[in-house]
């Protein structure tokens, strides 16, 4: 292990005794020897930490004499076997820009003591077990524009001072199954977010307000327990790419309003109790690629969606829908997985399926009504015939 694989300097050292192995492992091993030499031998000031040797080869606590590092902008350490909770002497590092710390075995609480870190601009401890509550005092963090607490143990609800974060790009807190309540409605204030993802969590009440969102390119509020109506509001949100609502308890209409989403390319609504008939505006959203509004309590006919030309899934499964299959359905060319199956279908599949020579999935089954032969003009050469098969389908000319 090298001191070379470990840091970055702006300049070499000058001090003709410093030698790298003996002081990288006096750092990792024996911080307070560690300080005592670095203060004797006052080496360069360091700028950049990371460890870049191989990953997952650091399994050592950080050594509270990081906190001597006073010129630090960068400490990297993703990826390592780091353990043990974190040291006081962190937080003492006021002009550190970007803290990486993700993917490690990193443990107990965030001290409140991590708003003094007015300079951090990026800050990622995803993938960790850390536990306890999320503190107030991130909301003190002004230049942040990158913060991703995902996948840790946090159990608390989620601060409302995160509000306070008017620079931040990317907000990150999905996997904490113990960040509980209402989402706050302070994070509407968050004008220059791009990506919200609070998935996975134990989330309750309405989808707030988020109007003021005008930069989000991705909401996922997915697996959750989140009710109420969705928000017409959300069809402000021009900029929404991918919107996961999936797995919630939301209930009523999709909002007609929807057809809005002029740059969305994945809608998931799967999994809640959401009824009625779908809007015709959902064919207006001509960049869709993925459809998913699969179990739910969908009725009426599946409407003409002859316009998402650029559409590759569409699940509508388990739900109630009647009526035939649109012809139209089958000319979407890059049309690759479709599932239909759980509904009240009926009639023939136009032959045209027949022209689909990307779909790799089909699904019908449970549509009791819908006519299982098929002319033998499609099983011939067919690529689907397969699929069709599979689901049942027999050629028309066969008893």
């Amino acid at each position: 292990m090298c001191l070379a694989n470990f840091i970055e300097v702006n300049e070499p050292c000058k001090t003709e005794s410093y030698r790298p192995d003996d002081f990288d492992r006096l750092w990792l091993v024996w911080p307070k020897c560690f300080q005592a030499a670095y203060t004797q031998l006052k080496l360069v000031p360091l700028t950049t930490l990371r460890w870049k040797e191989m990953f997952g080869s650091l399994n050592t606590p950080i050594p509270s004499s990081v906190g001597m590092l006073s010129n630090l902008k960068l400490l990297n350490l993703f990826g390592n076997r780091l353990s043990s909770s974190l040291p006081e002497e962190l937080w003492c590092l006021s002009g550190l820009q970007q803290l990486i710390l993700r993917n490690n075995q990193l443990s107990g609480e965030i001290s409140p003591a991590i708003g003094n870190l007015r300079s951090l601009q990026h800050l990622d401890l995803g993938m960790n077990n850390f536990d306890g509550e999320i503190p107030a005092t991130l909301g003190n963090l002004l230049s942040l524009k990158y913060l991703n607490l995902g996948w840790n143990d946090f159990e608390s609800a989620i601060p409302s001072e995160l509000g306070n974060l008017a620079s931040l790009k990317v907000l990150t807190l999905s996997g904490n199954t113990g960040i509980s309540g209402p989402i706050p409605q302070s994070l509407n204030q968050l004008t220059n977010l791009e990506r919200l993802d609070l998935s996975d969590c134990d989330l309750t009440g309405s989808i707030p307000d988020f109007s003021n969102l005008i930069h989000l390119h991705l909401l996922n509020l997915s697996r959750n327990r989140l009710s109420g109506t969705m928000p017409v509001c959300l069809s402000n949100l021009t900029s929404l790419r991918g919107c996961h609502l999936n797995e919630n308890l939301l209930s009523g209409k999709i909002p007609p309003e929807f057809g809005q989403f002029s740059h969305l390319n994945t809608l998931d609504l799967t999994g809640n109790c959401l009824e009625g008939g779908l809007p015709p505006t959902l064919g207006d959203l001509h960049g869709l690629i993925v459809l998913r509004l699969g179990s739910n309590h969908f009725t009426g006919l599946i409407p003409e969606f002859s316009e998402l030309v650029h559409l590759r899934e569409l699940d509508l499964r388990n739900n109630r829908f009647f009526g035939s299959i649109p012809a139209t359905l089958w000319s979407l060319h890059c049309l690759s997985e479709v599932n239909l199956e759980g509904n009240c279908l009926s009639g023939k599949v136009s032959d045209s399926i027949a022209e689909l020579k990307s779909l790799s999935l089909l699904k019908v089954s449970g549509n009791l009504g819908l006519e299982r032969r098929i002319p033998e003009s499609v099983v011939a050469g067919s690529c689907v015939w397969r699929l069709l098969r599979k689901e049942g389908f027999t050629p028309s000319g066969i008893a």
